[in-house]
């Protein structure tokens, strides 16, 4: 490991628009870790603060998906539309659950064609917090415009879309008869003993971020900075710390989450 590249690695540029970063390089038992203080207080950050995990969620939705479909309860290769009747509109071919996982669906965007909000709109709604059947349905089906239909035949093309893992989401939640949040505490998080990870959304409440966390900023519309760390997000919504994640990708590429088949998919 190059420390003196690494953090070069992690520096704030002008128009980066991040206010500070963690970052943890584990290589064996060689560990690195580095910090750029808050860009809006000048503080530290912790190297092992917490932080909103975003779309590194789809790595935790693919993991308890392949041990599903391990044990049989779903199958990879059946359309979505067999376990999951009228959640597509009729004019979407067949979408099987392996074309949602790798983004092969032709599925639109969530949100397809919504108006772009303002900065205060934002801001005012980051406390949300949509089911995973209303993202579902508002998406495919949004009200007081056109739906969206496919953007190409499913198979035929990849393209990154976060509607596909919201729909395999809700296919955990329908065939288990658990929450998301449930399924994840008992096949990754106790398993690992992930201590500090957890899910946003939980019994229907928003977590506060544990302290110490990673602070987040918008500018609002006249122009001052506005704390948006804390926030609402859907049943997927993971707060978690590097060295848990870290934890959790050695154990999933070594083998100790899913058995050699479904690691391989």
């Amino acid at each position: 490991l190059d420390p003196a590249a690494l953090r070069q690695a992690i520096e704030v540029h002008p128009g980066d628009h991040a206010a500070g970063v963690i970052a943890r390089v584990q290589a064996g038992s060689r560990i690195w870790q580095g910090q750029v203080a808050d860009t809006v207080t000048g503080r530290p950050v912790p190297p092992d603060a917490h932080i909103r995990l975003g779309s590194i969620t789809k790595s935790f939705v693919a993991v308890i998906a392949l041990k599903l479909a391990a044990g049989h309860v779903i199958d990879l290769d059946r359309p979505v539309q067999g376990y999951l009747p009228g959640l597509l509109p009729r004019r979407y071919q067949p979408v099987t659950i392996r074309e949602l996982l790798n983004m092969t669906s032709g599925l639109p965007q969530v949100d397809e064609g919504a108006p772009a909000e303002t900065a205060d709109a934002l801001i005012a709604g980051r406390y949300a917090q949509p089911t995973l059947g209303q993202i579902i349905q508002e998406s495919l089906r949004p009200p007081g415009r056109p739906w969206p239909g496919p953007y190409f035949a499913p198979g035929t093309e990849q393209q990154y879309d976060s509607l596909n893992y919201r729909i395999v989401a809700y296919l955990i939640e329908r065939r288990t008869g658990h929450s998301f949040a449930d399924e994840l505490r008992a096949l990754i998080l106790r398993p690992l003993h992930l201590t500090q990870t957890f899910p946003a959304i939980s019994d229907g409440r928003s977590r506060p971020m544990p302290v110490p966390y990673l602070h987040g900023y918008l500018v609002n519309d006249e122009g001052a900075l506005v704390d948006v760390s804390q926030q609402g997000g859907d049943d997927t919504s993971m707060i978690s710390t590097p060295r848990d994640v870290s934890r959790f990708f050695a154990a999933l590429f070594s083998g100790h989450l899913l058995p050699a088949a479904a690691l391989r998919q």
